[in-house]
């Protein structure tokens, strides 16, 4: 990619992976070489179903690079965000030398920081639920609780995860929703500027 230079070309990289780096190259260091080259891409990083060890490497390899960190763990969640980070990629050659790039490019960072919110939201409350499946079913292999009280468990803990799937879908729908209105705003700013400079003129 070396011949995409970034004063003339937009170099986007997606990197996926499901564990900690297994070749003999640092991946760290060739983050640090991407950020540091001519092409200065922006590097979106995705952590699929990864455990403690791997996504640690992966945040650092984001932070070297100069990029995006998110955790997924299942393909819908994947296919999510490589279909965001599409969007995004076929709308920043629109943006890129326009006099909104300012505002559009911290657009795009908080959809990124909204994506890694809410991906990181589903991580916590998918452990959380398997925390209570686990334990209330050894209570109950135990013999420590009830069938009945085994049942009127698992249902709380299905009620509770559900809510947990909505409130997460909920808050995803009105960050990006306050994230837009922010954008239309600063751009209908800078349209009136522009407006007020060509009737002074």
């Amino acid at each position: 990619m070396s011949k995409y230079d970034s004063k003339t070309s937009t170099n986007i990289i997606y990197l996926v992976s499901d564990g900690i780096a297994t070749c003999d190259d640092d991946p760290v260091y060739a983050g640090k070489i991407l950020a540091d080259s001519n092409i200065q891409p922006i590097v979106n990083i995705l952590g699929f179903d990864i455990d403690h060890e791997g996504q640690k490497q992966l945040m650092q390899i984001a932070d070297a690079s100069k990029g995006t960190y998110s955790s997924v763990n299942n393909g819908e969640q994947l296919t999510e965000q490589l279909d965001k980070a599409k969007k995004m990629a076929e709308s920043w050659e629109e943006w890129k030398d326009s006099a909104n790039r300012e505002a559009k490019s911290q657009f795009f960072d908080q959809e990124f920081e909204i994506l890694s919110f809410s991906n990181d939201f589903a991580e916590a409350y998918l452990r959380e639920n398997n925390n209570y499946r686990y334990t209330i079913r050894y209570l109950r292999d135990e013999g420590e609780i009830s069938r009945k009280s085994w049942r009127y468990l698992d249902d709380k803990r299905i009620e509770r995860f559900e809510r947990m799937k909505q409130y997460r879908r909920d808050n995803k729908k009105q960050l990006e929703s306050l994230n837009e209105d922010n954008l239309k705003k600063v751009q209908e700013e800078l349209k009136r500027l522009e407006e007020n400079k060509q009737s002074s003129s």
